[in-house]
Parts: structure tokens; sequence; C-alpha cells
């Protein structure tokens, strides 16, 4: 899957004067091309190029969080593959 993130080249830290809260600034190398791509996709979901590279970027991490997740799932449900109606786990839970 291609991304719009390049080498990032500067990190630096604010407080938000407003909220007092800590901030990370990235900033981004980009061919032409890439930044056109970003501007689009910007412009055609009413946001800055910031906010959609960082929902971009947050929606990857927890895909792959996800992915994880559902493969130590799968490892639990390997070890004891027994499964339960909705029926079994209202008798089992008195409800």
């Amino acid at each position: 899957m291609a991304f719009l993130f390049a080498k990032i080249c500067i990190t630096m830290y604010y407080k938000d004067e407003i909220e007092g809260r800590e901030r990370m600034v990235i900033s981004l190398r980009m061919t032409e091309e890439e930044k056109r791509l970003a501007e689009s996709y910007a412009k055609i979901h009413g946001i800055s190029v910031s906010e959609a590279i960082k929902r971009a970027f947050f929606e990857v991490v927890e895909d792959e969080f996800d992915v994880a997740e559902a493969e130590i799932a799968l490892k639990e449900f390997e070890k004891n593959p027994k499964t339960y109606t909705h029926k079994e786990v209202k008798k089992m839970l008195d409800l």
C-alpha cells in the first residue's frame, strides 16, 4: 500500500497556547505529484492537508492494531474451538 508519507525531516514540539497541551509538528518531503494528490484529497474532504495525513496515518495504525488483535483472538480460539449459541449463553448466564 503506497502512502503519502515521505521521509520525515523535522520533528519539533510546542505547547498549544489555548489548550496548554504539547503537540508534535512533523515536516514531510513530498514530490509535486504527492503534494497535488494530498491537496486534492484534503480539498475533496474539506480538511487541511495536515488533517488528511494525520487521519490516514492513524487509520493505518488502527487497522494494523485490529489485525494484531484478531490474530491473537484466532490463536486463543484455535486452542479451544468450542462455540456457543445465544440461547446457550443466556442459559449459562441465567438470563
